[in-house]
């Protein structure tokens, strides 16, 4: 799997506008540009460019939280893993070497009626997203909230389904179409990470221990994403009017995918560096 930083010339375009002429482009990438009017990023050029344009920490935090509510479909996926989830995962009927994700955004979730050929797993995706991340300096820690798929259990595919309104729905048992599938309730969360003893991996790699099918594709988090490696202590997580603490070892990928504003594509991966950056510079410090 390649990292794709492919920008088009809107992308280049708009972040000269909003920032400054601090790309530099070699000439390949210039002639590239003209004729197709999109051209590639090495990751050497994006790391140059985070640099010129907040070369301090202070500057960083600025940056992170202001682009934070500028940038669109923004998406999470949180793992969690620990003994009583592998055990859990183990009544899977297909891929119970792989674990579920604990928080999803956008929400997925199964539904009978969208079970086909192409689409054997019935997974929707919910389009609408809500999601604000922080990062607080003085506490040097990050929060996200919004709204997200919680997971909550494994049931029989007979048992519950989703309506077009959204709620619970008990459907006709067909026994031969019966199998165990995760139950995703659409709830509002927050969530606080610490930000210490953190493994920070820009562009993640996919991991073959995480079951994807409820979640954003990886390739998302490899092309335009983060992955965040710690304890569970490190989490307090908040879904509806339940707070706790994780269990386990966590996994948290923050990433963007370009579906409402390609434009944004290079101001966000200049989020992410700098996401990157500070999570770095905090933890081992």
């Amino acid at each position: 799997m390649e990292t794709n930083l492919v920008f088009d010339k809107e992308a280049l375009v708009l972040f000269k506008e909003m920032y400054g002429d601090i790309i530099r482009l070699n000439e390949n990438q210039k002639t590239q540009l003209k004729k197709s009017n999109r051209t590639s990023l090495t990751l050497e050029q994006v790391s140059e460019i985070t640099e010129r344009l907040v070369p301090t920490k202070a500057e960083k935090f600025v940056f992170f939280n202001k682009v934070s509510k500028i940038l669109h479909s923004l998406t999470i996926t949180l793992f969690l893993m620990n003994p009583d989830l592998w055990k859990m995962m183990g009544k899977k009927i297909r891929s119970s070497d792989r674990i579920y994700p604990m928080i999803s955004v956008p929400w997925f979730y199964w539904d009978s009626e969208a079970v086909s050929r192409e689409n054997p797993y019935g997974v929707v995706k919910h389009e609408i997203t809500e999601l604000e991340l922080n990062i607080d300096r003085t506490r040097q820690e990050l929060t996200i909230s919004g709204k997200a798929g919680n997971f909550c259990g494994l049931i029989e595919s007979d048992i519950v389904g989703y309506e077009a309104n959204r709620r619970p729905v008990i459907l006709p048992t067909i026994p031969e179409k019966t199998e165990i599938v995760p139950k995703y309730e659409y709830t509002r969360f927050r969530m606080r990470v610490e930000l210490h003893n953190l493994s920070v991996e820009l562009c993640a790699t996919p991991n073959k221990k995480f079951d994807y099918t409820f979640s954003i594709s990886p390739k998302i988090y490899y092309d335009s994403g983060i992955g965040i490696e710690m304890d569970g202590q490190n989490v307090t997580l908040k879904t509806g009017s339940i707070s706790s603490g994780l269990r386990g070892d966590v996994t948290l990928l923050i990433g963007w995918y370009p579906e409402e504003k390609p434009e944004h594509a290079l101001l966000a991966h200049i989020w992410l560096y700098v996401l990157a950056s500070l999570l770095n510079d905090i933890t081992h410090h």
